[in-house]
């Protein structure tokens, strides 16, 4: 309400014509979810520069309007790398990953710059796509030019990585990251990872370390990479930990997560051990205990001595 009384009073006050508030207001408007305000708005701009354009593709793609986004950047009579790069992220956002990778070729081919922002996108975008070729070629420009030191394009390299099956790449990285820069998502890469690509016993190793060394944050992408590699472990019910007695939350975002992130509605196989481990231990109330920590592959990084962990549904 505060905002649209704002809006009013630039009218009342004659401020209907100044760009940057009309530019703050169509940012208002597409925050607050009203995008027949944003449209109505726009087309009475009297004047409008690249922001604004840029604005009205942000705005579609958060709508999910991809093709009215794609529009208004052909239209736009000024273009430049942050027009790009929205609608880069938009496809991304989207799920159109062949769209995001066809538009940064383009823009590498029109000489348009790239920024951090750019090859983190497009990095994602390699990642929804899945394949190892493409991921290989886009990590190795990333690599060319210069770009690897940067912390979110590494993540985002990892979490590629992971999505594409090249674990003995990611888990290169991963132990190369380092150990005084806690970063849980590179841990939840690696977890999901190993559990999308038939390691499970890699990824419950990993989620016991990280939940002992306090290093990875619990949430339901992580916690339904542990219940995917858990149904297809064959001893299920032994000693996986979680660190102090922290419990997993409601099994219905656990379960959307575990679809969402590793598609297993498509395997019958591991769905059906998944609903079974579910149904004789309903997460939703168990815990576990660690006693003591054990090493991965990397003892230099891991130091310990010896592991002992006893699960246990919480009473």
């Amino acid at each position: 309400m505060a905002g649209r009384e704002l809006h009013a009073h630039a009218l009342r006050s004659g401020f209907e014509i100044n760009l940057s508030v009309n530019n703050a207001l169509i940012g208002f408007y597409r925050k607050c979810g009203n995008v027949k305000n944003v449209v109505v708005l726009f087309e009475r701009m009297p004047v409008k520069d690249v922001i604004t354009w840029t604005e009205m593709v942000t705005t579609y793609m958060e709508f999910g309007l991809v093709e009215s986004a794609v529009e208004f950047l052909y239209r736009m009579p000024v273009k430049n790398c942050v027009s790009y790069n929205a609608l880069l992220a938009g496809f991304c956002q989207n799920g159109e990953a062949s769209r995001a990778l066809g538009l940064f070729c383009r823009m590498v081919e029109e000489g348009i710059e790239l920024s951090d922002f750019t090859l983190t996108s497009v990095v994602n975008a390699c990642g929804l796509l899945m394949e190892t070729k493409t991921s290989e070629q886009i990590h190795g420009f990333v690599l060319k030019f210069g770009f690897g030191s940067n912390d979110c394009i590494e993540t985002a390299l990892l979490d590629m990585c992971t999505r594409c099956g090249r674990m003995a790449d990611a888990k290169k990285m991963f132990h190369r990251w380092p150990s005084n820069q806690n970063n849980s998502i590179i841990w939840t890469s690696m977890i999901c990872g190993y559990a999308r690509y038939g390691q499970p016993d890699e990824a419950i190793s990993l989620f016991c370390l990280g939940q002992a060394e306090g290093t990875m944050t619990l949430d339901e992408v992580a916690s339904a990479a542990f219940l995917c590699s858990v149904s297809q472990n064959s001893s299920a019910n032994d000693h996986y930990p979680i660190r102090d007695n922290r419990m997993f939350g409601s099994s219905l975002p656990l379960s959307l997560a575990t679809r969402n992130e590793f598609g297993i509605e498509r395997n019958a196989f591991v769905t059906e051990r998944l609903e079974l481990f579910l149904w004789l231990h309903p997460m939703q109330f168990v815990r576990f205990e660690v006693k003591s920590m054990y090493p991965l592959s990397n003892p230099d990084r891991h130091p310990s001595s010896g592991f002992d962990a006893r699960w246990s549904p919480a009473l």
